[in-house]
Parts: C-alpha cells; sequence; structure tokens
C-alpha cells in the first residue's frame, strides 16, 4: 500500500487575548467617558454614586427602580444609555456613557461567587451592546468600576477588586 503525501493544512492561529490592564483612580466618576459598572444592594431608593448617576443621566434609574424593574437581586443587571450632556462642566459629550448597574441581593448577604458571576454578566450584555453597534467594531473595550459590594459587611475593598477583575 502507498500512502500520499498530505497537503499542508493552515493551522489556525489563537491569538492569545489581550491582557486584562486594570488602572486605579481616585476622582470624581461625574468625568468619567466609559461605562460606569455599579452594584446595588437591594434598597427602595438610590444614595450614593447611584444617585448621582441617576442625577446625570436624568432620572432614569430612579424609574426604574420605582417600576420594580431595577437590578436588586444577584446575577441581575441593567444597562442605562446616558444621552445627557452635562453643559454646567461644558461637556457636550455624555459622561459616563452609560451606566451598568449589577445586583447585589441584600447587604451583608453578598458571597464572593456571586460578585464576580453578576459582574461577568453585567459585562457580557455590555460588550454584547457594543457589538451591536454599526459603527463600532472592536474586540476590545474599556470600562469604569466602583468597587463594587465593598460597602457591604463582608466584601473588603481589596477583595471586590479581585472579583471585580476576575469577573471581566
Amino acid at each position: 500500500s502507498r500512502t500520499r503525501p498530505r497537503a499542508a493544512v493552515p493551522r489556525k492561529e489563537t491569538l492569545a487575548p489581550a491582557p486584562l490592564r486594570i488602572t486605579v483612580t481616585n476622582g470624581d466618576l461625574t468625568f468619567e467617558r466609559e461605562v460606569l459598572l455599579l452594584g446595588h444592594y437591594r434598597s427602595t431608593r438610590l444614595t450614593g454614586t447611584e444617585a448621582v448617576m441617576d442625577r446625570l443621566i436624568g432620572g432614569a434609574m430612579t424609574h426604574a427602580l420605582r417600576s420594580g424593574v431595577y437590578p436588586s437581586s444577584v446575577g441581575s443587571h441593567q444597562v442605562f444609555i446616558n444621552n445627557r450632556p452635562n453643559l454646567e462642566r461644558g461637556t457636550f459629550m455624555p459622561r459616563p456613557k452609560a451606566v451598568v448597574v449589577v445586583g447585589l441581593g441584600e447587604e451583608g448577604d453578598l458571597q464572593a461567587l456571586h460578585l464576580a458571576s453578576t459582574v461577568r454578566q453585567a459585562v457580557i450584555a455590555w460588550s454584547q451592546r457594543l457589538a451591536e453597534e454599526k459603527t463600532r467594531r472592536t474586540e476590545t473595550f474599556a470600562l469604569a468600576t466602583t468597587l463594587i459590594g465593598s460597602g457591604g459587611a463582608r466584601v473588603t475593598a481589596g477583595e471586590a477588586a479581585t472579583l471585580i477583575a476576575q469577573g471581566v
């Protein structure tokens, strides 16, 4: 029996994913250009950073909360697009471009695994939205986040940073 030489089959080169780049900044989030991830422990009102962002985007987050569709449970998330420029600050482009809120459940009950998983689902939702935009085709994108979950009783700021990075 004779064997024939096989034609060389080109191998698909698999590109390694770009490393996750993390920059830590302590500053005013109303100047943030990128999408901003926030966490929400179950509550009947928005406080702190959520309240500030809600005012910037015209009250859409409060409307969702009052309507009963705001993300409160672990694993839930919602994207709020910001279409409002901040003319008081002289910015004609809305900042941040969107707010993505992730539900954290009851304060004090958040588990590390749940935080990473919830962030993961929200980042996937945002990336799907970007993929649907006709004007933007890219494999990478930037986002900003607060230290989601670190205001609760069970998650430290350091743990929150690690879990968010794992979720992303």
